[in-house]
């Protein structure tokens, strides 16, 4: 594989790494009052969803990009792609791509509308603990 795919790769994963990190390193606030488990199952598997989403759909578009055999650009740089072109399997690949991305706005959506659920129906501190500049004024 060539290196220039490794390394866009590479600086993904390396950045929802570095976020899984500060999470981990970072707790956030317990929200108050204490919602029902299957909200926070709920919430847990939505989040491990988003992070899953976050790794592979980029490994997936250079993937299909790499397939397509034409000549193509990220970020002003050449990127190599594969001297025989496999169209039909770069076309799986792009609808399997398209599918997840439209899944994960659909899971952002969820997210956020669950954020202002808690924010204006629950009326717990769920919305306000993702905020930094909210935090204990």
């Amino acid at each position: 594989m060539p290196w220039q795919i490794r390394l866009h790769w590479l600086v993904a994963i390396l950045l929802v790494i570095a976020r899984l990190f500060l999470r981990w390193r970072h707790p956030s606030p317990a929200i108050v009052p204490k919602p029902p488990k299957w909200q926070t199952g709920l919430a847990h598997l939505t989040h491990t969803l988003i992070y899953l989403l976050l790794l592979t759909l980029p490994v997936l578009g250079v993937y299909s990009r790499y397939l397509g055999g034409k000549e193509w650009y990220l970020f002003g740089l050449p990127m190599p792609f594969a001297d025989v072109a496999d169209r039909p399997q770069a076309r799986m690949i792009i609808g399997w791509h398209k599918t997840l991305a439209s899944f994960g706005y659909w899971l952002i959506g969820l997210h956020a509308a669950a954020a202002l659920f808690h924010h204006y129906i629950v009326k717990d501190n769920a919305l306000v603990r993702m905020l930094p500049l909210m935090k204990k004024r």
